[in-house]
């Protein structure tokens, strides 16, 4: 007696990048801090800077594609106050963020 098995069916799953690793150094800083981020998977990313209210203050990249890997952004923040605030930055499926901290 043969045993018939039925047909298997191969379901393909959405794979999603890792974590982003953001990073900004010096933090606290005075005018200019490095943003550093890295990727898992090539993608469009965005990173935006938020004041501790929810207000968006500055678009830094806007669905910039992006390779595999490291990358770097200069913020130039001579014209914010002193305080602190939120750094967000997302690609498909990942948003990350930190505090960054400005001191006068």
């Amino acid at each position: 007696m043969a045993v018939e098995r039925p047909e298997q069916e191969v379901i393909p799953t959405q794979t999603y990048p890792g974590p982003i690793g953001l990073k900004a150094y010096p933090n606290p800083f005075n005018r200019r801090t490095t943003i550093e981020y890295t990727l898992s998977d090539l993608g469009e990313v965005s990173l935006h800077l938020f004041d501790l209210f929810g207000s968006r203050l500055r678009t830094i990249e806007s669905a910039i594609a992006r390779d595999k890997g490291s990358h770097r952004v200069e913020l130039d923040a001579t014209i914010l106050a002193a305080g602190a605030y939120m750094l967000v930055v997302q690609q498909v499926g990942v948003r990350e963020s930190i505090r960054l901290i400005i001191v006068r």
